[in-house]
């Protein structure tokens, strides 16, 4: 094996998290030769019911367009537009003393 996947943290602030991999029939071989690199094995994750799911999907997207709306708020999107103005004109001065 030459490329283990980062899942990253699930956590913050003290709080639980949970890392999941959907991982398909023909992956399962990958796996376990991850499992035996990392010499970590990889519980086992029951069936999951669709209510639960999308509960969390709701509680998820209501977070998301509070963060959305709180950082249009803060001018972070003309921020952002103003940053990536910069790179291509940056990009452009460079192609020019380049060319």
């Amino acid at each position: 094996v030459d490329y283990v996947h980062r899942v990253g943290r699930t956590a913050r602030a003290g709080r639980a998290g949970r890392a999941v991999s959907l991982v398909a029939q023909y992956e399962v071989g990958l796996v376990h030769q991850i499992e035996e690199y990392t010499g970590v094995k990889l519980a086992l994750c029951g069936e999951v019911e669709e209510e639960a799911v999308l509960g969390l999907l709701n509680a998820a997207a209501r977070a998301t367009r509070v963060a959305r709306l709180r950082l249009i708020e803060q001018g972070f999107d003309e921020k952002v537009e103003g940053l990536l103005e910069r790179k291509k004109k940056s990009r452009q001065q460079r192609r020019t003393k380049e060319g």
